[in-house]
């Protein structure tokens, strides 16, 4: 009996030094410099047999226990950050802005030595076409303490249970589903480790009826959007601010995410002649649809009201439209995020734009932004508490009070973002303005 007792006792002690090993191993191998290390989900899915994947989630957890007891001041351990995009399709480009916001806030952490010592390293993965698969693989392989970002809100709450199983943080920068956070009332114990750090699509509505009541004062509109969640969402909630404001809503039409085409749209819109259209696409093909709704003859003096947040609100996009059909843009409305390239919203927002042109060598534009924003309020978060564990780091994150480049950053009860509202731009004479909200106007509205 003492024997067997013996012998146990021995094992066990060997897997623990083992597995102390291995997290050793893995800790002085990784690189702890700011680089990305760029991966695919398709490799995780392909790579590795049902023994390597059990062993892996043995490690795993093995890991999960060492890292939530170590403590800060042993900086060889870094801390992981994934970040999960669409980095295959349309939106590709943009995502890859959004990564080097993050990689911004992670150079700049690091280059004044790190969260109490640890360097932060940051991982990415496609979430095409397995999101569930990127997840594991970011939490599994490269062992992420959170992952950030997600393009659909389908993937993030197909992930979800992953991470609650993994008790691995996520904070969603490019996402907006209305229902996203409602598990995290109904059922928190699993869902607490969810935040929403970017607008739901409703939030559309409260600054259009402003604006509407105050600026352009419509009497009808015509919305456009994309067959997507979001658009159709968003929508809703435009129509239901046009209804409480006497607007006619005089239709709405979905188009799939690959229409090139909008000529027959363009003129049904234009033989309604609404006094506004608000188009909500997010992809290239806004650009197009603008364009031959402004060939139309029958379509003059309609206002155009981008609120998509997507293609058309980078300027990179919007210079490549005006380039092509010099004077397409003058006179529309975008929405945007708080903070543009020529009007900061704070000395942070002027800050982290040159820190961002100098990385990317483009202008600087809020939307991609929150994956900044994301990484600072983690590193706060773990330094404000000295741990890793992420049931200390999630009381943490409810509290955050951080004042970013787009304003301030607090959550609700549901761990949404307590949303500072938008801005709407206008482009004048090629030149990108400022035309609501009042506080921070650089120009007045100049009707089409």
């Amino acid at each position: 009996m003492k024997q067997s007792v013996i012998i146990a006792i021995v094992i066990v002690v060997i897997v623990i030094i083992a597995g102390a090993a291995a997290f050793a191993t893995l800790s002085s191998t990784k690189t702890t410099t700011s680089s990305i290390q760029s991966t695919t989900s398709s490799t995780s899915t392909t790579s590795s047999s049902p023994t390597i994947s059990s062993s892996i989630t043995t490690l795993s957890s093995s890991i999960s226990t060492l890292s939530s007891s170590v403590s800060t001041s042993n900086s060889s351990a870094p801390i992981n950050i994934g970040i999960e995009e669409d980095l295959t399709t349309s939106l590709a480009a943009f995502n890859q802005e959004a990564i080097a916001m993050a990689q911004v806030a992670a150079n700049q952490i690091n280059a004044q030595g790190g969260v109490s010592g640890h360097k932060i390293v940051l991982y990415t993965a496609d979430e095409l076409p397995d999101p569930v698969a990127a997840a594991q693989k970011l939490i599994l392989q490269d062992h992420v303490m959170a992952i950030i970002g997600i393009s659909y809100s389908g993937d993030a709450v197909a992930i979800m249970p992953t991470l609650a199983k993994y008790h691995t943080i996520g904070i969603w920068c490019t996402d907006s589903l209305n229902s996203l956070m409602s598990n995290v009332t109904s059922d928190y114990n699993d869902y607490k480790y969810f935040f929403r750090l970017y607008a739901q699509d409703s939030s559309y509505s409260a600054t259009l009826q402003s604006f509407f009541s105050n600026v352009t004062k419509p009497t009808s509109i015509y919305i456009v959007g994309e067959d997507l969640v979001f658009a159709r969402e968003s929508a809703a909630a435009v129509n239901a601010t046009a209804q409480s404001l006497g607007i006619k809503v005089l239709g709405s039409t979905f188009v799939p995410l690959s229409q090139t085409d909008f000529s027959t749209l363009a003129t049904q819109i234009g033989s309604l002649h609404p006094s506004a259209v608000v188009d909500l696409q997010v992809t290239s093909g806004a650009a197009t649809f603008i364009n031959q709704l402004r060939a139309n003859p029958a379509a003059s003096n309609i206002q155009l009201i981008y609120i998509g947040n997507g293609a058309l609100d980078d300027p990179y996009v919007m210079g490549q439209v005006e380039s092509s059909n010099p004077g397409s843009l003058n006179g529309m409305i975008f929405t945007t995020f708080p903070g543009t390239n020529s009007t900061p919203y704070n000395s942070l927002t002027t800050a982290l734009a040159k820190a961002y042109e100098n990385m990317t060598h483009s202008n600087y534009y809020s939307l991609p932004s929150y994956t900044y924003s994301a990484v600072q309020i983690l590193a706060r978060a773990v330094a404000n508490t000295s741990s890793l564990d992420p049931n200390v780091l999630v009381p943490a994150l409810e509290k955050t009070n951080y004042d970013g480049p787009t304003g301030l950053i607090t959550f609700d009860s549901s761990h949404n973002l307590v949303f500072p509202g938008y801005w709407l731009l206008q482009v004048q004479s090629g030149k990108i303005q400022i035309v609501w909200p009042a506080k921070y106007a650089t120009a007045s509205y100049q009707a089409p």
